[in-house]
């Protein structure tokens, strides 16, 4: 495969906003946590380099596994919280 280059969406005027809010700090903060799925993108990245495409519920049943890693009872508090 080619040379990585990272690809950051950014809307027109340039601000990130959620509900009329400024969101790149929490966006920051959000990504230095996702490096969690680190491991997940690993796995992608290889099964693309394989010329395979994984089927959604397997990348998301990585994803949801990287979150039970770090808290068993990561989805128990999630859903508990109402998010």
């Amino acid at each position: 495969m080619g040379e990585n280059k990272e690809v950051v969406p950014a809307p027109d005027n340039g601000e990130l906003k959620s509900n009329g809010k400024p969101v790149m700090n929490e966006l920051l903060s959000g990504t230095t946590v996702e490096a969690e799925h680190a491991a997940t993108y690993d796995w992608l990245k290889k099964c693309f380099e394989d010329g395979v495409m994984p089927s959604e519920h397997a990348l998301f049943f990585h994803i949801a596994a990287d979150h039970v890693k770090e808290h068993s009872d990561y989805y128990t508090k999630l859903l508990a919280a109402g998010l």
